[in-house]
């Protein structure tokens, strides 16, 4: 067999075959550029979302802070048969009660206190119902036990500026008071 014998088909055909490989060639070009472009997207979203996470962990703690800022600011302190309230933050705090005892026993009266004119001595003055429904800023209340005997309980009750409801101990542990009864079965 001769080369001249073989039948190379007809130029239309070559011409079509060259273009086919040359599309086949530049597509083959094409998807590898575009795997890695998506390789590099999906490397830039997940770095995006690291930094997302981060981001939103930041605002958690920030809010978390705020949450927290005023409740923080507010003291306990025991003094015989009574648990004093000190409202050292720069808002009000509202629907004050106290808890004594395992049993839970209400204080029922609550008094401020004030320093006396020479401010040698303190002194409780008003007389007002429980819950207290403010204790402004700077000020401190005494809230009585109604048995004068108490245990090593009690519990503050409260709600700051911003609404969120508290319990604090004598002991100093705060915690949000989320509690599905609402201020209503709160202590009063």
């Amino acid at each position: 067999m001769n080369i001249g014998d073989i039948d190379w088909g007809d130029a239309p055909t070559w011409v079509a075959g060259a273009f086919a490989a040359a599309a086949a060639y530049y597509t083959r070009g094409m998807l590898r550029s575009q795997r890695e472009q998506i390789a590099e997207q999906r490397d830039f979203i997940a770095e995006q979302s690291a930094n997302l996470s981060l981001e939103r962990q930041a605002l958690l703690a920030q809010a978390e802070e705020r949450l927290y800022a005023q409740a923080r600011c507010i003291e306990v302190r025991r003094e015989r048969n009574s648990l004093r309230v000190f409202n050292h933050s720069d808002a009000p705090i509202h629907g004050v009660s106290v808890a004594f005892g395992e049993d839970g026993r209400r204080a029922v009266r609550a008094y401020r206190v004030t320093s006396s004119e020479t401010g040698t001595r303190e002194l409780l003055t008003g007389d007002y119902p429980t819950p207290v429904e403010v204790i402004g800023v700077g000020s401190h209340f005494s809230f009585l036990d109604p048995f004068e005997g108490w245990d090593d309980v009690a519990v503050l009750y409260f709600t700051d500026a911003d609404g969120a409801q508290w319990q604090l101990t004598q002991h100093g542990r705060l915690e949000l008071d989320q509690s599905d009864e609402g201020t209503d079965e709160r202590p009063s």
